[in-house]
């Protein structure tokens, strides 16, 4: 298996004063050359956010972009 350096930043997870709504954001972003792709999610539970943080992880480590946007 070839060697994955992983090019999505540290998440930065945030809660909101959202009251009922959505409390919680998670945020990335990866940058290379000739690349570049953000990353927000917001849940109403910090597990929701860190679930699409693992997602996205996955995704790069795997290099299967296409199949990741149509679950994000």
């Amino acid at each position: 298996m070839p060697h994955v350096s992983m090019l999505v930043r540290q998440f930065n997870f945030k809660r909101n004063n959202d009251k009922g709504g959505f409390q919680w954001t998670a945020e990335s972003e990866i940058e290379r050359p000739g690349f570049y792709n953000g990353f927000t999610a917001v849940g109403k539970t910090l597990a929701d956010v860190r679930k699409f943080a693992a997602l996205v992880r996955w995704c790069e480590q795997t290099g299967s972009w296409s199949g990741c946007t149509t679950r994000l």
